[in-house]
C-alpha cells in the first residue's frame, strides 16, 4: 500500500493518532522533497516559533477571560468572566485573540 494511501486511512480511522499521521505525512513530506508541505508538518509537530505565520485555523477570536480576585481577607471570588469592555481599548483585541503554537 503506497504512504498516500496509509495516511488516507489513518486520517478517517479514529483509532490513529493526528501526531502519528503527521508524522507519516512528514515522510511523504520529505519523500516529495516539497519545501513547504515539509516546513508546515514540522510546525504541526513540534510547535509554531514566535516569528512564524501562524495559520488563520490556529487562531482563536473572540475568546473570553476570566480570573480569580481576593479581596478582603476571608473573600475570594474565582473563575469571574472579565468583560473586554473593562479593558483599555488598546489590549482589548490581544485579550480576545488566542493564536495555538
Amino acid at each position: 500500500m503506497s504512504l498516500l494511501r496509509d495516511i488516507q486511512e489513518a486520517i478517517t480511522n479514529p483509532s490513529f493518532r493526528l501526531a502519528d499521521i503527521l508524522r507519516k505525512a512528514k515522510v511523504l513530506a520529505f519523500r516529495l522533497d516539497h519545501q513547504e508541505f515539509k516546513y508546515w508538518v514540522n510546525r504541526e509537530l513540534n510547535g509554531y516559533k514566535p516569528n512564524d505565520n501562524i495559520p488563520e485555523y490556529r487562531i482563536l477570536r473572540e475568546v473570553d477571560s476570566y480570573g480569580s480576585f481576593i479581596g478582603i481577607p476571608g473573600c475570594l471570588a474565582k473563575n469571574i468572566p472579565i468583560p473586554s469592555l473593562s479593558l483599555p481599548e488598546e489590549y482589548r483585541e490581544l485579550m480576545r485573540t488566542i493564536c495555538i503554537r
